[in-house]
């Protein structure tokens, strides 16, 4: 009896263990999700009256690209800065050498700047996020920045808006690069639909986004950030007229002869009612 006891193997257990091995074997078979792949949103205040324009006309379209310039601002310091500020801090001694090393960090901050596609600038994002960005894009990754939300507060006649931030590191096999390629291009399209889908991703779900080719995506979407009080949603969608304001600021000929024969079309029927009403009248 003993014996038998001994000898019992469950057959849960090691259907289960089978599993758990499985799994942990298609973990190892793929890069960590942190070496791949990040994506997150930014909330930003537009600073300049073309970034007020910019969000609260046609060009602030919802999944619309936004030009995205992080870097630090060490790097525009000439020689001849940084041998002032040495002499200087030569000249103010211990004093001046910890004023000199307090304006050498923020020098050194990372500052990542919005702006239109005609190169106006629309804000900056915080600190902790160009930081963020800065680490990426010197690491060699590949950056995308989304319009993702406006809102609007009608007391202040202010505007606001939301970014999404999606990278990639494009030092990965070919297919890797493809299928992280399509699941952003996805997230886009979900953005301007209208959707305001999760972005991070953890091991498992990136492993799936590699074996789908870029197909699969989070069904569960992100709350919209909570406005404060008197601020609303202003846009979060992209309309059909605005697809093809896009088409027209990416110069896409085929939806600019699109929307020139629409007008047309427009056109003619005016015509036509005007020439119908006045038959009528006569």
């Amino acid at each position: 009896m003993n014996d038998e006891t001994r000898s019992y193997r469950d057959p849960l257990g090691e259907h289960m263990r089978a599993l758990s091995e499985e799994r942990e074997r298609a973990l190892a078979r793929f890069p960590a999700a942190e070496s791949l792949y990040d994506g997150f949103y930014a909330a930003f205040t537009p600073e300049t009256r073309d970034g007020v324009t910019y969000l609260a006309g046609a060009e602030g379209i919802v999944g619309s690209d936004i030009r995205l310039v992080v870097e630090r601002a060490a790097d525009s310091v000439t020689e001849a800065d940084a041998a002032s500020a040495g002499d200087a801090a030569d000249a103010a001694g211990a004093g001046g050498a910890a004023g000199t090393a307090g304006a050498a960090d923020a020098a050194s901050a990372a500052s990542a700047t919005l702006s239109t596609l005609n190169g106006d600038t629309i804000a900056h994002l915080d600190d902790a996020t160009a930081e963020r960005l800065n680490t990426l894009i010197t690491a060699g990754w590949e950056l995308r920045c989304v319009l993702s939300l406006v809102i609007y507060n009608a007391e202040e006649k202010g505007f606001a808006g939301e970014c999404a931030c999606l990278c990639y590191n494009p030092a990965v096999e070919p297919a890797y690069r493809d299928a992280l390629q399509t699941f952003i291009d996805n997230i886009v399209l979900r953005i301007a639909a209208g959707d305001h889908p999760g972005l991070k991703l953890n091991q498992q779900q990136l492993i799936r986004v590699l074996e789908s080719g870029g197909s699969w995506f989070l069904t569960k979407a992100e709350p919209l950030p909570e406005p404060a009080r008197g601020w609303v949603v202003y846009r979060r969608r992209k309309s059909a007229a605005e697809h093809l304001v896009a088409a027209a600021l990416k110069k896409n000929r085929g939806c600019l002869a699109l929307s020139w024969l629409g007008l047309v079309l427009l056109g003619g029927l005016v015509v036509w009612l005007v020439w119908r009403l006045v038959q009528w009248l006569w």
